[in-house]
């Protein structure tokens, strides 16, 4: 089939499927035809998850039977049906390329950004949510245009009613009665106005419920396509079984369910409709957070570094899922173009996930010219051959280490040095750096998933690390107090990468990093007094805001702060944090253009065969290894470096 229809994807070709009409359960039957892009072909794309591969059925196209997974032949089934007995052109991945074919894979993907950007608007389907034998569609596709809440068009609400209360099945009617509720959201209807919020409908909360967190768990969310496929779209419609909403709708019902959240208390909800709310927070809000763009506003801005940009921003989504896993990176490649402007990579699934993965890094080094991915966790996961320098995608980030990322926008502990770097051997990175440091000692692992933030053993045992049970006022080598150096450790001294913490944070920081030790004091109890013996002389009132701030922040900030790090001392008296593996005696390195410290860690072996760096030769040099990064408290905005001086830098070889 494929082979009759063939592309050049340089003239911007691509098959096209036209979907004919038919009965709800009839078998679906379509034509593929190939088209420019050039041309504006009219066409809508869709946005999918391919299921079960073991789990198909049989759609014809161009008179052949061609299986297809259920899940989409369950979409096409549903879009043929909105389409109100019309012919209807899409553009699926799964059919209009072939994916047999690894060079026309790669063509296509490479233009797939333009694929999206071209289409009159992309199909999100979200799965059949319990609605595969319901033929009748439910469409809320009206972009919100009320002036007042409730002020919905008669022909919707009318649609609503006679649909809803016809449908017996629970899922059914709670996935319209749902729909119906993200809608007068959208038209700025407040919480009590709302089913099942509103007086007398009560019945309907637990099918709306149970039909939210249906959608909420729905896998296309976890998919790495999604992000470019509905963003560089011109408009995004999301069918959820046989109903349809607009994304603009979607996009309106979150920003006004925030906007009254935040001015009406009413609106914020209590128990009683917090689990309501919290699966419809979620789902919008992850629609918004990964794939709606603002309808009113304006996507990213332009990027001057494509290579760069796209390791960084495959790296801020390597969580969702793909198939393939070179594929956590070629799912970016076309919304980077679009945001910078310039072609980065094109996607080649002849390479291995290896050779991808060193291949964007060395790009990173090479026309980035940089090393700031070296502090964003290169731990492995499947492919522990990779070079220890070089990021394993399939290692997926945590919400702690997504915070990580962020605020190490605010370190330049190494900018001062020259940016004298190379690869080796198509594997070896070879630069000069500064071994500033090397650990003295280490406190046990704080882990989230078992152990309480609050455990005063743990605080105890990173007291004693930190010296503080030994005159905790002597002075700090950057300056300051041990005190102070603890307290400031222990938020990273900034809350994210765009300000510091003000004095009021710190304050609170100060206290609780103080008490938190001393296992005798209980949180219910009379504070005051207490803290004065602590050498905090505040008012009752005082610690009282304090402690509002500490419920509000610092316990939401520590979990992602501290997840898996240990706080370790050096051989010159700092005190700073870093992952697990860390060992005592292990040298810190500042490398050029990476914002943090790093604990590199010799193999045993040397260079060979190396020839020359910066005039020296490279023979026999030590090879290292990167453990982790690391924050150290005085280091982090160039200290190190203006105290030891640049021309003190080595030559350092990671393999």
């Amino acid at each position: 089939m494929y082979h009759s229809i063939p592309l050049d994807s340089d003239k911007g070709e691509i098959r096209l499927l036209r979907v004919l009409p038919g009965e709800f359960f009839s078998k679906i039957k379509c034509e593929l035809f190939k088209v420019s892009l050039d041309d504006k072909p009219d066409y809508k794309a869709l946005s999918y998850v391919w299921g079960d591969s073991a789990d198909r059925e049989n759609i014809v196209v161009n008179g052949h039977d061609v299986a297809v997974t259920v899940n989409l032949g369950q979409s096409l089934r549903r879009l043929r049906s909105h389409s109100a007995g019309q012919p209807l052109t899409l553009w699926a991945d799964a059919v209009c390329i072939n994916q047999e074919n690894l060079d026309e894979l790669g063509a296509q993907v490479s233009i797939m950004g333009r694929i999206y950007s071209s289409c009159s608007g992309v199909c999100i389907w979200l799965g059949p949510c319990g609605s595969e034998n319901v033929t009748q569609c439910l469409d809320f596709n009206l972009p919100p245009s009320a002036t007042s809440p409730g002020d919905t068009t008669p022909s919707l609400s009318t649609q609503f009613s006679e649909y809803a209360e016809s449908h017996s099945d629970d899922i059914v009617s709670g996935l319209a009665r749902c729909a119906h509720a993200l809608v007068r959201f959208a038209f700025g209807a407040h919480l009590r106005e709302v089913e099942p919020f509103a007086a007398g409908s009560e019945s309907s909360y637990h099918p709306m419920l149970d039909a939210m967190k249906n959608l909420a768990s729905s896998p296309w969310f976890g998919r790495a396509w999604i992000v470019q496929e509905a963003r560089l779209a011109p408009s995004a419609t999301v069918y959820i079984g046989n109903v349809a909403l607009a994304g603009k709708v979607l996009w309106h019902a979150y920003k006004n369910r925030k906007k009254l959240a935040a001015t009406c208390p009413d609106c914020r909800g209590g128990p009683e409709t917090a689990p309501f709310l919290d699966a419809m927070n979620g789902f919008i809000g992850d629609l918004v957070r990964l794939a709606l763009k603002d309808p009113d506003g304006t996507e990213m801005s332009q990027v001057s570094v494509p290579g760069l940009f796209l390791l960084q921003f495959s790296l801020l989504h390597r969580h969702q899922e793909c198939c393939r896993d070179v594929d956590r990176i070629y799912a970016y490649v076309g919304i980077v173009e679009n945001l910078s402007g310039v072609k980065s990579l094109k996607p080649d699934y002849h390479l291995t996930a290896p050779q991808l993965y060193l291949r964007v890094c060395a790009d990173a080094v090479v026309s980035g010219r940089t090393l700031t991915f070296l502090a964003w966790n290169t731990a492995k996961n499947r492919y522990s051959e990779l070079p220890s320098w070089v990021v394993d995608w399939t290692n997926t980030v945590s919400t702690e280490e997504l915070t990580h990322m962020f605020i190490s926008k605010c370190w330049a502990a190494a900018t001062e040095l020259e940016f004298r770097v190379r690869i080796d051997n198509d594997k070896i990175l070879v630069t000069k750096g500064l071994e500033i440091d090397r650990v003295s000692d280490i406190g046990s692992v704080w882990r989230n998933e078992n152990q309480s933030i609050l455990d005063p053993t743990l605080w105890a045992q990173w007291h004693q690390v930190a010296g503080l049970h030994d005159n905790p006022d002597r002075l700090y080598p950057s300056g300051g107090t041990y005190r102070d150096a603890w307290w400031k450790a222990l938020c990273f001294d900034s809350t994210n990468a765009e300000y510091k913490r003000s004095n009021y944070e710190m304050r609170a920081f100060e206290l609780v990093s103080t008490i938190l030790p001393h296992s005798y004091i209980n949180f219910d109890s009379n504070l005051s007094q207490e803290c004065q013996d602590l050498g905090f002389a505040l008012s009752v009132e005082s610690l009282d805001n304090l402690f509002k701030f500490t419920t509000r922040e610092i316990w939401g900030t520590l979990p992602h702060m501290l997840n898996n790090c240990r706080l370790f001392a050096t051989q010159k008296g700092r005190l700073g944090f870093s992952r697990d593996a860390l060992q005592v005696g292990d040298p810190i390195f500042l490398l050029p253009n990476c914002p943090a410290p790093l604990i590199l860690r010799q193999t045993g072996d040397t260079f060979v065969g190396g020839g020359e760096f910066e005039g020296e030769s490279l023979n026999g040099h030590p090879l290292h290894v990167l453990i982790s990064d690391a924050y150290i408290y005085g280091i982090m905005d160039g200290e190190a470096v203006q105290a030891m001086g640049s021309s003190l830098s080595k030559i350092v070889c990671v393999k």
